[in-house]
């Protein structure tokens, strides 16, 4: 089954140190249209939601991981040595990293050799040092 006709061709995504992306933050609460509020996670329904709970960052809107999974293709710029034990939860699919939620029809991965850091062997299939 193909993708929507409505669906992104198209998502470039950064990644914070926490594995945040896209205003989906560990931990935040996602207030739903018609009030309802629910933990932020993957399975957030939905096509958009307003974010809050992350103290120093305040109230968010964000598209759905849903919505987002729709997209043909999904590239994550990753820059920092900060972010490579993110990187690394991410493109495992650890569950509490919303960088892991999101992937496309096509997924890559373009970061810095920093990013990458001391544990991964180099490049591969969907890595491209930037």
């Amino acid at each position: 089954m193909g993708k929507p006709a409505d669906a992104p061709d198209l998502l470039i995504l950064g990644m914070g140190a926490d594995g945040h992306t896209a205003s989906l933050f560990p931990g935040a609460t996602a207030h739903l249209p018609g009030g309802t509020r629910v933990p932020v996670s993957s399975h957030l329904p939905g096509e958009a939601a307003a974010v809050e709970g992350v103290a120093e960052r305040g109230w968010r809107l964000t598209l759905c991981p849903v919505f987002l999974r729709t997209s043909r293709c999904v590239v994550f710029l990753v820059a920092g040595q900060d972010k490579a034990p993110a990187l690394r939860r991410a493109r495992a699919g650890e569950r509490g990293t919303p960088a892991a939620w999101i992937r496309g029809a096509t997924t890559w991965f373009l970061v810095t050799r920093e990013a990458m850091g001391s544990e991964e062997p180099g490049y591969g299939r969907e890595v491209l040092h930037a």
